[in-house]
């Protein structure tokens, strides 16, 4: 979707439904390839799907005269300027630039909250253009349901007495059980390397 035919402000929230609001779980997430970032930048650099909705500025201010946005460069990169702004609110939003403080999971959620429907139509351009790489575990998965995990991402999944010993173990490890008592009656450190 050209940045001209982009819903600005309260024209991309006035949905009568919610329903593209429940769609956004079931867009594909964006995946970081170490492979495609050959200068060793941080991930928030190849997340096109926010830099695409982003303006470089150099101060946070508004401008008297705002640009419109179809006369701004589309952002593939992270800029380097000290602030960025969000070209579909129609107030001035901007947000410190930081490197490698969360810029990208901040600006992410605020397309979301704020402008879902044109994020989720640039995500599917992205998408079909071969922009945005898909994966079922991603940080950006996890923003959207923050107790998602990456063994909830496969619904279809078949039970097998491996798969749940598997995730107990994970479970035990991370939450800092004590083994002993999780595992009584089972023989599980008999027949599991925990390491």
């Amino acid at each position: 979707m050209p940045i001209s035919s982009m819903p600005l402000g309260d024209e991309a929230d006035s949905s009568d439904s919610d329903s593209d609001c429940d769609d956004l779980d079931n867009l594909p997430a964006y995946a970081f390839h170490p492979e495609s970032d050959p200068e060793g930048d941080d991930c928030s650099a190849a997340a096109i799907d926010v830099w695409y909705f982003a303006r470089a500025l150099e101060m946070r201010p508004a401008p008297e005269v705002r640009p419109r946005p179809e006369d701004e460069p589309i952002l593939t990169t992270k800029p380097k300027t000290p602030f960025i702004g969000c070209k579909a609110c129609k107030k001035w939003k901007t947000y410190k630039n930081t490197k490698g403080g969360g810029i990208t999971s901040t600006f992410r959620k605020h397309l979301r909250n704020n402008h879902s429907a044109v994020y989720q139509e640039v995500c599917r351009m992205l998408l079909s253009q071969g922009k945005l790489k898909c994966s079922t575990a991603t940080a950006a998965t996890s923003e959207s349901n923050s107790s998602q995990t990456r063994d909830d991402v496969r619904p279809h999944e078949k039970f097998t007495h491996e798969g749940f010993l598997l995730r107990l173990m994970r479970w035990i490890v991370a939450d800092d059980q004590v083994c002993y008592c999780a595992a009584e009656g089972w023989n599980f450190i008999d027949t599991h390397a925990i390491v």
